[in-house]
């Protein structure tokens, strides 16, 4: 029987298509590769510069030695590792323009000179720490700063800012370094243990009529305070001390106000004792003769030693006006800010810091109230640290009327108690606020929740801990934890619009 012949192959679509290697789906483009490089060097500037990355400095491992600024841990390097184009970026100079050198050491010598060659002819911002005295830390000072104070990066040097803990200067200075450094700006001199050779090593730094940001530390700066053209100011930082040989105290400050049209910036740190400081007599002049002193003092630019006597006296009898004062922070020991407050007035305010370090109960929000109303004052953010400030007093600062364009509010108070939390639940104060810190709630249950649920969506974050009720546990209670369940359900049903952050 003949065999049958085998059954015919049923065609199918892939023997027609020839055999070939499967190709990947193309990849879509990044979005940041969009991008052009002066935005992508814009972009990295912030990030290089961000001052909300703070570092932890109990360790000292937790913070990188040479980084862009003293206050981030970003450096360009970082960046470089992403990708090969913005590895092709490195020799950009505004990458390498800002060079924090944290706890110097003679290893990190070639990197900081390579730093500085690839900076190119980019204005620089220098900035050096050595928190330490040991042996080894000075040779290595001497060679860093004989880098940051050399003739050419000199001609480049913007800022700069030297932190040394040690009672002499490691570095002979010559002659005088502004001659050499016509772009110098910014100077921040913090040599607490050099009080006696603070300002001969000042006047080195800076001249008469160059420096627009100061910082001075520590509080005995006679010769520095007096050379300060202060009507080209824009950013101080100080330290007044009552009464201290050769320091500055408030009068002579508020004489120096006089003169300050561009004051952008300032912070004040303030040691006044704990009894009264009797205010000046009562003064004979009306608001209009004090406004206009100062007016005269400010157009015709007169030196204080050649001011008539009515005309100097009238213009520090009132409130000094600041117009141009945006940011102000104060932190006031033994006692609160209020004489400070007291003698000024801000209308430009926008944000305003309040830290009062007092063991006793004299501290309080009297000062911070009177100069918002003097001021008419609206500021966008208020941080007040005062740990002996009473629920009566908190309760009066929030329902003041010139907190209604308040955007961030931090109160570092005492306890949060159920008539402060109720005072906040109040929507129609401070109406547009969105970031809200408070620490050490301790609120009855559901409180805490009606407040966030009277100001979403409009607040969007809130951040706080909570005080336990125990004497020595510190896990929260089951009404806590039914307040902290209630918060998380918001946050859901906002999808993400109100974050709550517990610490």
């Amino acid at each position: 029987m003949p065999m049958k012949p085998p059954p015919s192959k049923v065609p199918r679509i892939d023997d027609h298509v020839p055999p070939r290697a499967v190709a990947p789906l193309p990849r879509p483009p990044c979005q940041i590769h969009k991008l052009s490089d002066e935005l992508l060097l814009i972009i990295f500037g912030l990030y290089l510069n961000d001052e909300e990355d703070r570092i932890i400095t109990g360790h000292p491992r937790q913070k990188p030695a040479i980084t862009s600024t003293l206050s981030s841990s970003a450096r360009p390097s970082t960046l470089l590792a992403v990708c090969r184009r913005w590895m092709s970026m490195r020799i950009k100079a505004p990458l390498w323009s800002s060079l924090a050198v944290y706890e110097p050491r003679m290893e990190q010598i070639p990197m900081i000179t390579a730093w500085l060659e690839r900076s190119l002819d980019a204005p620089l911002s220098l900035y050096l720490d050595s928190p330490t005295t040991d042996e080894n830390s000075y040779p290595a000072l001497q060679n860093i700063l004989g880098l940051f104070l050399s003739e050419q990066i000199l001609k480049r040097l913007q800022h700069i800012t030297i932190r040394i803990v040690g009672y002499y200067f490691p570095f002979e200075i010559k002659s005088p370094l502004y001659l050499y450094a016509p772009l110098l700006r910014s100077v921040e001199l913090d040599l607490e243990a050099m009080r006696r050779r603070y300002d001969p090593i000042w006047m080195l730094f800076c001249g008469p009529r160059t420096v627009k940001k100061v910082s001075w530390c520590p509080s005995n700066i006679q010769g520095a305070f007096s050379s300060i053209d202060w009507a080209l100011l824009t950013h101080l930082k100080l330290s007044i001390v009552h009464e201290e040989p050769n320091g500055v105290g408030l009068d002579q400050l508020m004489k120096a106000f006089r003169h300050c049209t561009r004051l952008v910036d300032m912070q004040i740190a303030m040691n006044m004792p704990q009894s009264d400081i009797f205010p000046p007599p009562h003064s004979p002049y009306t608001p209009d003769q004090c406004a206009d002193a100062l007016r005269h003092i400010r157009q015709t630019r007169t030196p204080s030693h050649a001011l008539p006597p009515d005309v100097r006296d009238a213009a520090v009898s009132a409130p000094i006006d600041l117009p141009c004062l945006r940011h102000l922070k104060v932190e006031a020991h033994l006692r609160d800010s209020e004489p400070l407050l007291a003698r000024i007035c801000v209308p430009n305010l926008e944000t305003l810091q309040i830290v009062h370090f007092s063991s006793t109960q004299r501290s309080g929000m009297l000062g911070i109230t009177s100069l918002l109303e003097r001021s008419h004052a609206e500021p966008i953010f208020l941080s007040l640290f005062d740990p002996n400030m009473r629920r009566s007093e908190t309760i009066k600062l929030v329902n003041c009327p010139q907190l209604r364009k308040l955007v961030r509010l931090e109160l570092l108070v005492g306890p949060i108690g159920d008539s402060v939390m109720r005072a906040i639940t109040d929507a129609q104060l401070m109406p547009q606020l969105r970031r809200l810190v408070l620490p050490n709630c301790c609120t009855s249950i559901g409180v805490l929740p009606e407040m966030v649920k009277s100001r979403v969506p409009m607040l969007q974050e809130l951040r706080l801990s909570m005080g336990s009720t125990a004497k020595s546990a510190r896990r929260m209670s089951s009404d806590q934890y039914l307040d902290l369940k209630s918060l998380k359900g918001i946050s859901e049903e906002e999808k993400g619009h109100f974050l709550v952050i517990v610490d």
